[in-house]
């Protein structure tokens, strides 16, 4: 549509999404500000799933990274082929062993912490991290606004626990997965054990809910994730 002030024409829709979806996250998501229109433009399943597919391109990894040693500070770290290594964590991560569970899942990635003692999951992209329920402090919650307020629920009492984050193409949603076992505390780590499995979908009210069924006996071992 034509300016009649300025005799500008305006970018036509498709072409503006293509332009926004090759920028950087962090730097796209500053645009949600120009109006409720580009806001829900930015956060429609198209855009995200377009965005994801034009960041992941096989010619232009990004790699996650983590300190080792005597050198390990409790950060994730991303480097790109010609880049410099970027941090990734939020502050109020450090201080913390910061433990990758899983591989990316589509731009996310599963993450736990010993100093906040919980479970994440952690956008590198943008550095928006979101609690699960029954993690001790949540933090910057972007991704779910006014869980903090919500009441906890009681921690399994399972002794062992493994989790894993995975994304329905059908649903176009991102899931966490949770396997418990009430193994024997004497027992060995290998002992097979009755298990409960618990699912999280991300854009739902936050909430665990039973699996329609449970999985037969096994070990569980949090090195071990449910999916990767």
């Amino acid at each position: 549509m034509a300016d009649s002030n300025l005799g500008v024409q305006e970018l036509p829709d498709e072409v503006l999404t293509e332009i926004l979806a090759r920028l950087p996250a962090k730097s796209a998501g500053r645009f949600r500000c120009v109006s409720r229109a580009w806001s829900a433009m930015l956060s429609s399943d198209y855009f995200v799933d377009l965005h994801a597919r034009r960041a992941n391109r096989p010619d232009h990894p990004r790699i996650l990274l983590t300190a080792v040693g005597f050198s390990y500070d409790g950060y994730l770290y991303s480097w790109q082929p010609g880049g410099a290594v970027e941090k990734l964590m939020p502050d109020e991560f450090g201080g913390g062993v910061t433990v990758p569970l899983t591989k990316p899942c589509r731009g996310l990635v599963l993450v736990r912490t010993s100093n906040n003692g919980g479970y994440f999951v952690f956008n590198p992209s943008t550095g928006e991290a979101l609690a699960l329920p029954d993690s001790e402090v949540p933090l910057k919650m972007k991704m779910r606004l006014g869980l903090s307020t919500w009441p906890k629920p009681e921690l399994p009492l399972y002794i062992r626990v493994s989790y894993g984050l995975g994304y329905c193409t059908l649903r176009k949603e991102y899931k966490v997965v949770r396997l418990f076992s009430n193994r024997e505390a004497g027992g060995g780590d290998d002992e097979i054990a009755p298990a409960r499995t618990e699912v999280f979908v991300l854009n739902t009210p936050g909430y665990w809910r039973p699996s329609a069924e449970n999985p037969p006996p096994c070990s569980v071992k949090e090195k071990n994730p449910v999916s990767s």
